[in-house]
């Protein structure tokens, strides 16, 4: 008697082909695991193939801590005072050369 469900790996997929039957219960074990607002609601068996892949887990910027902070505005005050004195530099040498 031949199996209900036949499975082969090909380059890492699994593929299965099911009797009707047996398709119906995989389908709803996977339809059972989905949540509200389940778009199959009312016509689940209208339902012929289920491709299933894997997401990737969502990253998580790390979170700033108080010395990257004061790191960040220690060089922002350098910066400023560093573009104002090449600022007043510049309007010295002008009025050097008017």
């Amino acid at each position: 008697m031949p199996s209900e469900i036949e499975v082969k790996v090909v380059r890492e997929i699994l593929e299965m082909a099911c009797t009707e039957e047996a398709f119906a219960r995989l389908r709803q074990l996977l339809i059972a695991e989905i949540p509200a607002g389940d778009p199959t609601e009312g016509k689940p068996e209208t339902v012929r193939t289920i491709m299933i892949g894997t997401k990737p887990a969502p990253t998580v910027e790390p979170r700033r801590r108080d010395s990257e902070l004061v790191a960040l505005i220690g060089c922002a005050l350098v910066g400023t005072v560093i573009v104002t004195l090449l600022i007043v530099g510049l309007g010295t040498v002008v009025g050097w050369i008017q």
